[in-house]
């Protein structure tokens, strides 16, 4: 099935008026975040539209069923999309017209790309393993947690860079540009691309965990038409209280910066038990229990897992076994009007 067969499986049933608002948001450049996937029979087609306003974000996707040449479903989160769904499962707004022009532009564009005077097979092949074995410029990453004390959630920002670092402004963009082959731009002085740079193992565990949360996001957007909430804010990775000690355990052998109360801490995330001692006394037939380790500061819980702490500047991610022990002294401190946050 060639790019204009998918095109009119896609606008049969559509009124004209719809082709033309979703145009006029196309030639507006307000569509972006174009993604394909094949799975099994289904062709699905994702994208992202700002509307005119600029103040609404719509996230779509279009299911084209390559056997029966049919469009098999649609999604927006659009109000337009929700109030007619119901009664069809293959309505298109504007939104899903105006992404499906902005994926014909990109597959054309794409298409004219690959036309090459050599086109075997062989060659192919060729290419690929000398693309693959090229010397690749490695990067390193860096990450800022910040800490939102009213909160449920923490904000997560990266740069990468190798002397100098750049901020990934928009991590959609990013994850799309990487898996598709493209290039990101940051600014005139370093455009990123994935055939001239490299990361460390580490490093892409960062990022396929950012991967993860993107794919989420988009899900989250088609499947419930009414949510405001987003795991992606621009540069910004918004990684629930909760689920810190996933995010957490994608780092190792770095330091990151971790904010908290509005300071920055440059912090190792250690994967260890909290390094503490306490010291039991009976005076006067009361037990008195002393700590040694925390005379001058307390570890501070970071969720309401109990999972991750912050002590002397550092992220402790600690055994379940000393967190059962632990916990109820520390709950007992607490109480008692004992807990100092002094990380300082």
């Amino acid at each position: 099935m060639n790019l204009k067969e998918l095109t009119n499986i896609v606008f049969s049933k559509t009124s004209k008026l719809i082709q033309k608002e979703g145009e006029n948001l196309f030639n507006k450049n307000l569509v972006s975040n174009i993604s394909s996937k094949r799975i099994n029979n289904i062709y699905n087609i994702y994208g992202k539209v700002t509307d005119s306003k600029e103040t609404n974000i719509h996230y779509n996707q279009i299911k084209i069923n390559l056997l029966n040449k049919t469009l098999e479903e649609t999604k927006c989160n659009c109000t337009n999309f929700s109030e007619n769904y119901k009664y069809n499962k293959r309505f298109l707004c504007p939104h899903l017209a105006a992404t499906m022009y902005k994926f014909y532009d990109l597959a054309k564009k794409k298409a004219n790309k690959k036309v090459c005077k050599n086109n075997n097979s062989g060659d192919k092949i060729l290419s690929l393993l000398k693309e693959e074995n090229k010397d690749k410029e490695p990067l390193d990453i860096k990450i800022k947690i910040n800490y939102k004390n009213n909160s449920r959630f923490f904000e997560v920002e990266f740069k990468i860079g190798k002397d100098r670092m750049y901020l990934i402004d928009d991590l959609e963009e990013f994850i799309k540009a990487r898996n598709e082959g493209l290039s990101f731009c940051f600014n005139k002085d370093f455009i990123y691309d994935g055939k001239d740079y490299s990361f460390s193992s580490e490093d892409e565990k960062i990022i396929d965990f950012i991967d993860k949360y993107v794919s989420i996001n988009r899900e989250i957007h088609l499947n419930n038409l009414s949510s405001s909430f987003s795991f992606i804010k621009g540069r910004k990775l918004i990684v629930p209280k909760d689920n810190l000690k996933d995010f957490l355990q994608t780092i190792h052998n770095k330091k990151i910066i971790f904010n908290y109360c509005n300071l920055d801490y440059y912090t190792k995330v250690l994967h260890k038990d909290l390094p503490l001692s306490f010291t039991i006394k009976e005076i006067n037939n009361t037990i008195l229990l002393k700590s040694q380790s925390t005379q001058k500061r307390f570890p501070i819980n970071l969720n309401s897992k109990n999972d991750v702490y912050f002590f002397d500047r550092d992220l402790y991610i600690p055994s379940k076994k000393q967190i059962k022990y632990y916990l109820p002294l520390y709950e007992e401190l607490k109480k008692d009007g004992k807990q100092k946050n002094g990380n300082k």
